[in-house]
């Protein structure tokens, strides 16, 4: 993706490095396991479960991972694990690599589709017999492919139409990864692979209930929660609001441009359902409106509404309902804006004032700054100190480190 330098808005120095401390491994809620373990190479720390991590000996800061589906969240997570030493289990490793292979599915036909669906020749017309076969497997991939089926992946991915079409991935919403996995499809189309840290941090799962992880840094132990960001999970958010001291926002602002697609349930009602569709608001197109569009749907004499939003305009609604949360009304909050380099990439494809008729700029850095300042428009009545942002690229894991030691540094000072 070619991440350049993330620049960071707050201005917070330090020269504490990451974690010299000891280093309980990961608590994972959604394993089951709440014990904490201490690697062999560290010091020793007596505390062996979150409840004597909770006593005046351990001061443990409970922090919140909030934002919208993709956009980032996971990404943070696997960072921080990395960052501050977490060991991954061999179970993990056996889940991470089903879902690489099964992505890399997706991916592929996704791009297939798409070329059907624009009717796009395929450079090669023998290639076209590759993506038949493509299309004629299972929908879904667990393990290693075919050799028959990895060489027409690869065929098909470098043919130069769907280079084309995967420049515009933006409109079939095609997870920014899907390049990385498809351009080492060779590397990891094997029985012995075993997913690398830079594959942990490509690679996209989805956030189910709820994870956390505990770590520590400069002798402080952090447990971080991580809540799933689709919508039907928003809605246990508010179970986890207690005892916050800090929350982690991620948008990923690369979305400017597109619709949200979270609900595949009623995409298949409404292309099953002989209707008659109304389409109410400030554009011909759901495809590319910013606006958020809701489609009235006429069927047995009545009306259904279904509210599509543009993706960013749903992560900024969403910073803004969390803002106004009783609860964290003295919280800081650490906004990561994601995706920067995808971001500036997009934009001479998919002009940001197609999408957003109020911004008026005409360079990368005026488009930034516009996004920036919806940020802080969705933060308003929250004390400047309790906000700290951050540009970034979160698979830049050099990157990551110096951000995440300054967010860790402002978290420790605040409280």
């Amino acid at each position: 993706m070619g991440c350049g330098p993330s620049s960071q808005v707050d201005t917070v120095t330090t020269d504490n490095k990451p974690d010299s401390s000891p280093t309980p491994e990961v608590a994972n809620q959604a394993n089951g396991n709440n014990e904490v373990a201490v690697k062999d190479d560290a010091p020793l720390m007596t505390a062996t479960t979150m409840d004597e991590l909770n006593t005046p000996a351990y001061t443990l800061t409970r922090l919140l991972l909030l934002g919208a589906a993709e956009s980032g969240k996971t990404t943070l997570l696997e960072q921080i694990r990395l960052l501050y030493k977490q060991n991954y289990s061999d179970t993990e490793f056996m889940h991470r690599k089903a879902f690489i292979y099964n992505n890399i599915l997706i991916s592929i036909r996704k791009l297939i589709n798409r070329m059907q669906e624009t009717n796009t020749a395929y450079d090669n017309p023998e290639n076209a017999k590759y993506a038949e076969l493509i299309m004629g497997e299972e929908e879904t991939q667990f393990a290693c492919f075919t050799h028959d089926v990895c060489e027409a992946i690869q065929r098909v991915w470098h043919d130069t139409a769907v280079q084309k079409i995967y420049e515009r991935r933006s409109e079939i919403n095609l997870n920014d990864s899907s390049k990385y996995f498809l351009e080492n499809l060779a590397s990891i189309n094997t029985l012995d692979f075993t997913p690398t840290p830079r594959d942990l941090i490509m690679s996209y799962v989805p956030t189910v209930g709820v994870q956390n992880v505990i770590f520590s840094v400069d002798n402080h132990v952090f447990q971080l929660f991580d809540i799933g960001g689709q919508r039907i999970d928003r809605r246990k958010w508010a179970t986890m609001y207690d005892g916050i001291s800090a929350i982690f926002f991620c948008i990923a602002i690369s979305e400017y441009d597109q619709m949200m697609d979270e609900d595949p349930q009623m995409v298949t009602m409404m292309n099953s359902l002989n209707s008659y569709v109304l389409y109410i608001g400030f554009c011909s197109s759901p495809v590319v409106c910013s606006t958020v569009v809701v489609i009235g749907m006429y069927t047995n004499h009545k009306l259904v509404a279904v509210a599509i939003g543009n993706r960013l305009q749903d992560a900024l609604a969403l910073l803004e309902k969390i803002n106004k949360e009783p609860k964290f009304e003295k919280t800081p909050f650490l906004l990561f804006l994601n995706e920067v380099d995808v971001f500036r990439e997009k934009l001479p494809l998919m002009p940001l004032q197609d999408h957003w008729p109020d911004y008026k700029g005409n360079s990368e850095e005026d488009a930034l700054k516009f996004v920036e300042e919806l940020t802080r428009k969705s933060m308003s009545g929250r004390d400047d100190s309790l906000i700290r942002i951050y540009h970034t690229c979160m698979i830049n894991t050099d990157d990551m480190s110096k951000i995440l030691e300054k967010a860790f540094h402002a978290i420790l000072k605040a409280t």
